[in-house]
Formats: C-alpha cells, structure tokens, sequence
C-alpha cells in the first residue's frame, strides 16, 4: 500500500485542496474579523459611558516572566479622583512587557462611573489598538483564503 491511497481526492485534484484550504482560511478571517468586531463593539459602548479624568502613578510593580526568562514585566498602580470626589486606587490585573508608565506620571483614566472597577488608562491608541490589530489579521487570512479559492478554480 502506498502513501497515496490515504489522500486519493488530494491526489485527483489539487484544485480541490485549494479549495478547501481557502474556505478554512476564508472562514477563520471572518470569524476574526467578527470577533474584533465584537470587541471593538464593546470598547465603543464603554467609551461613551465612560468618564474621562487624569490620574497620577503611585506605584510601578515589577516581576519577569520566569527565572528562566528574566524579561522585566510591569503593572502601574494609578490614583485618581472619580466624579463623586472619592479616591480610586487602580491596578491592572495583567502586567505589560512594555515600561510605559513612571511613578509620579499623570495619565488619562477612562472609567465606567457604575462599575469603578471598568478602568483604562494610558493613551488613546492603547485602547483601540488590539481590536484593530485583530481586524486587520482577519482581513488578511479572509483575502488569502479568497486567493486559495481563486486558485481552485484555475486548476
């Protein structure tokens, strides 16, 4: 028995095999493309309830990943004042590989004033960046998708 048998359609057709490539790929693409549409959604709805205040680094937490990868690992603790004049201590619960913040910085806080605990901070970018980066790779998995199936035809 040779290695053929197993994958006889592979073997008849390579169009078929383009074809099917390109709809898995086309199908992942807009699964991305939907779920960074989902997300950007949701950070749109939260900006426009969100109040926007500045707020002051108190503390910067630092740790590395492992012992065997010392790459530094960072997470700001930022003091600001909430609409009703209480004080709010906020810490991301993720740290970040990126040293964005130093103690004594004062920064741009968005937050949810009903749920306190809905906090961004830092710049404007920081907070549309992954959704955009997301679409963008769904787009490029669904256009090369569209190129495998585009190439089913021609075989």
């Amino acid at each position: 028995m040779n290695h053929y048998t197993f994958f006889p359609i592979l073997i008849t057709s390579s169009g078929i095999l383009f074809a099917v490539i390109g709809i898995l790929v086309v199908f992942l693409g807009f699964c991305i493309v939907g779920g960074s549409g989902f997300f950007l959604l949701k950070k749109k709805a939260f900006a426009n309830r969100a109040v926007t205040t500045q707020g002051t680094v108190i503390h910067i937490e630092q740790t590395s990943m492992s012992r065997s990868d010392p790459t530094p690992l960072f997470k700001p603790t930022v003091r600001f004042q909430s609409a009703t004049g209480s004080m709010i201590d906020y810490t991301p619960k993720i740290f970040s590989n990126l040293a964005n913040f130093q103690v004594g910085q004062i920064v741009p806080v968005l937050y949810d004033p009903h749920q306190p605990d809905k906090i961004s901070i830092g710049k404007t970018s920081t907070f549309w960046m992954p959704g955009f980066i997301c679409l963008f790779v769904g787009v490029v998995f669904a256009a090369t998708g569209l190129v495998f199936l585009a190439i089913s035809i021609v075989f």
